[in-house]
Parts: C-alpha cells; sequence; structure tokens
C-alpha cells in the first residue's frame, strides 16, 4: 500500500541495468473486506462511454486508486545491434533519467558526467577507439569516486555498469601494441640483452602476453 515500505530486494542479472516502469498493484478482495471503499469508487462516471458492471467498476477504482506507478532500475539487454556511439548516447540518456528522478542530487557531478559522455560520444563517433577507452575510464573513475551524498545505487548502477559494459565491447576494436624493454641500453660485442615485451590494447597491458626476448 502506499505509505509501506519494504526492503531486503535483490536483484541479480548476467545482463546490464535499465530503466523500467513497474507498479504495485493491491489485491482487489483484502480492499473489499477492510470495508474502508468509498462510496463513490461504486459510481458511474455518466460522461464515461465505457460503462461497467458494478464489480468490474470496483475493480477498475481500487487499482487506479491504490496502485503506485514509478521507476526502477532492473536487468535490460544491450541492443541486438550494438553501436558504440548510440550506447554512448543510452548511458547520457540514463545520466538525465537518474537527475529528473533525484537519484543524482550533486547538479555539479551531474555535469561532469555529462560533459564525459559527451567527449567519449565524440571519440567514439570518430573510431578514436583508444581516446575513447581512456576517456570511459575516467567516467568509470569519476562514478567510483562519487559518494551517496551525491547519488543513490539506483544512478551508480546505471552509470558504472553500463559504461563498464561499453569499455569492455570497444576494446576489441583497439589494435594490439608492443612495446619493448628498455628502449635503449649499450652492451658489448657477444652480450646478451634481455628485453622485455608488454602487449598493450590502447593504455591497458594484455594479462599472460609479456614475453621475454
Amino acid at each position: 500500500m502506499p505509505g509501506n515500505q519494504e526492503e531486503n530486494f535483490v536483484l541479480t542479472s548476467s545482463v546490464v541495468p535499465g530503466i523500467r516502469n513497474i507498479a504495485f498493484l493491491p489485491n482487489v478482495e483484502d480492499i473489499k473486506n477492510w470495508d474502508i471503499i468509498p462510496d463513490d469508487w461504486f459510481a458511474i462516471d455518466e460522461q464515461d462511454p465505457q460503462l461497467f458492471e458494478k464489480e468490474d467498476l470496483l475493480n477498475y477504482n481500487v487499482n487506479h486508486m491504490t496502485s503506485y506507478k514509478t521507476k526502477t532500475v532492473a536487468p535490460m539487454p544491450p541492443p541486438i545491434n550494438f553501436v558504440p556511439p548510440d550506447y554512448a548516447l543510452i548511458i547520457k540518456n540514463y545520466l538525465q533519467e537518474s537527475l529528473s528522478s533525484g537519484w543524482i542530487t550533486d547538479t555539479n557531478l551531474a555535469n561532469i558526467l555529462d560533459d564525459q559522455l559527451q567527449q567519449i560520444h565524440n571519440a567514439l563517433v570518430s573510431e578514436d577507439y583508444t581516446q575513447a577507452q581512456s576517456l570511459l575510464q575516467q567516467f568509470i573513475n569519476t562514478v567510483e569516486s562519487s559518494t551517496s551524498e551525491q547519488r543513490t545505487t539506483e544512478a551508480y548502477a546505471l552509470l558504472y555498469y553500463n559504461a563498464k559494459y561499453l569499455y569492455n565491447s570497444i576494446i576489441w576494436e583497439i589494435p594490439l601494441s608492443i612495446e619493448l624493454l628498455p628502449l635503449q641500453d649499450e652492451k658489448s660485442l657477444n652480450q646478451y640483452q634481455e628485453l622485455t615485451a608488454i602487449v598493450k590494447r590502447g593504455n591497458v597491458p594484455e594479462p599472460l602476453m609479456d614475453v621475454f626476448v
């Protein structure tokens, strides 16, 4: 019922979170048994072209007068046709929804995140995935370092996990690079030189791919 509070709900999913509309509907029979139904809930609106039987009208009024509709964070599969710049705009929309829903209360934080997302979108449009990777990591760090006084867990989940999904999706667009260390050294003739080859994808070293030559 409106005004009551329930806690300790846990949702587990392998897909990223999104925003869904939900409605809490009461048990009509319980409402009837309480014997507190207002008389006007039985009255037929003569202006309404749809006619109700008495019982149907009561059920209709109970559901509409006592139901509660809101938005929440719930599992939502990513688009089938994944387009990185479009996904950045989806996260940008989640940011605006979080702000309007009161999930982000710090407008300064919202402005910083919005600016970062715009830079990410621009980099993805230009197919500069290495730059987008770096910008996404900055965005993720900003979300992680924000506090509960600035945003709720709903905003954190929407922004953090969707940004991580985008990050992991574009990393395969970045070609591998190899860096040899040390970059320079002097050795006499017939001496051996040990070099470390560090394999990176963008700014991130590839695990278990370091080799010695």
